[in-house]
């Protein structure tokens, strides 16, 4: 059974900014079927933010190398070159506490400047994340 969203549910959701509501849109839209790389920059990103509550290093100990190399494509695409630089000394040295403390200090003084950058960028696939699977 697939779930289903009203069109203006989803309008919603991207009115209020509400990214938890987003992120549990688009990873339900993705297990229904292809994800596209907005849905994958938004997601990605938001975990990535998130991550320094408790230590951005934690984000990269469990980070998949496929998964970092195809947040890096994504970045590049849609030319997020500052963002791309600072995930990529993330994950360069996570285990450098000092360094790690810096980059959590780095995405809390630009997190609204991050959150701006993937609603800009996800709000292009809204009419996509409407559909419903039959």
């Amino acid at each position: 059974m697939s779930v289903r969203y009203a069109p203006s549910h989803v309008d919603a959701l991207f009115e209020q900014k509400d990214y938890l509501g987003i992120y549990t849109l688009i990873d339900i839209r993705a297990e229904q079927g292809t994800v596209l790389d907005e849905c994958i920059l938004f997601s990605r990103l938001l975990e990535w933010v998130g991550s320094t509550r408790s230590g951005v290093w934690q984000y990269y100990e469990n980070l998949k190398q496929e998964t970092y190399d195809e947040v890096i494509r994504i970045l590049e695409k849609f030319e997020m070159h500052k963002i791309k630089s600072k995930y990529q000394e993330g994950m360069a040295s996570w285990q450098a506490p000092v360094f790690c403390a810096e980059l959590d200090q780095w995405i809390d003084e630009h997190e609204e400047e991050i959150y701006s950058e993937i609603l800009r960028h996800a709000s292009h696939i809204i009419p996509q994340l409407k559909i419903n699977a039959a």
